[in-house]
């Protein structure tokens, strides 16, 4: 800077204007103007952002630091460091309530009431009879099995459509002898609301027709002393391959 130069910026520097500022921020890479100005304008204070041979983050977080306790508001999400950090976004600004959110485990069915080994998990075992229709029991609830909570209507635990098709078509393949039987006319009267503490008995009972079809039942137990039963579905099947032999 030529001597014409420095007389020109101290002359600006001493105008009336400048004389009520209190803060002075240099940007640049070194504070060649703070050393230039601070003779002459004693009363404010020059804040230098970068110098050489200083780390330039740590040159930057002083100039933020200086500014701030002079009352500089600051929008400190431009200063992020380009190098990796951790970073908590978005939490409450409101005091923790410490509530339990933990997702509680559903009771462990009774030893009475579990499944036998090797049957179905919907549709349960097959009864002894000796009527010539088969029927099958299980004794369902919201959390038995355990996904069957998570199909709610309003609060309640339905048994999904999914779910009573595939106890139609396991029963049917049981009594048909067939891994893949066809069915049809499949169709939903009553909702099928699943207790969440009790187990609901629920049976499955499949009849022979015509041309060797069978249809298929799905109730449950309503009311236990009047033996009164809701049936919720029904459906027809039938073999996919004709008998061999």
């Amino acid at each position: 800077m030529g001597a014409e130069q420095r007389r020109a910026a101290r002359q600006e520097l001493t105008r009336p204007l400048w004389q009520e500022l209190r803060l002075w921020l240099e940007l640049g890479p070194h504070p060649v103007l703070t050393g230039l100005g601070r003779p002459w304008l004693a009363h404010g204070e020059w804040v230098p952002t970068l110098r050489r041979g200083h780390d330039d983050w740590q040159a930057m977080l002083a100039a933020v630091a200086t500014l701030w306790t002079h009352g500089v508001s600051l929008d400190r999400r431009g200063g992020e460091p380009t190098r990796a950090r951790r970073v908590v976004g978005g939490l409450p600004t409101y005091p923790f309530e410490r509530e339990r959110h933990w997702v509680e485990p559903p009771p462990r069915p009774q030893a009475d009431d579990a499944t036998p080994a090797g049957a179905h998990p919907l549709l349960g075992r097959r009864l002894r009879s000796a009527a010539p229709t088969p029927q099958f029991e299980a004794r369902l609830s919201a959390n038995a099995p355990a996904f069957l909570a998570d199909h709610r209507v309003h609060g309640l635990a339905i048994m999904p459509s999914p779910a009573q098709i595939e106890m139609a078509a396991a029963a049917a393949a049981e009594v048909l002898g067939d891994e893949r039987p066809v069915l049809s006319d499949f169709a939903i009267e009553q909702p099928l609301v699943l207790p969440g503490d009790e187990r609901l008995v629920v049976q499955t009972v499949v009849t022979p027709a015509e041309s060797g079809r069978v249809t298929i039942e799905i109730a449950s137990l309503e009311d236990e002393k009047a033996a009164r039963w809701r049936v919720h579905a029904r459906a027809t099947a039938h073999r996919r391959c004709p008998p061999t032999g």
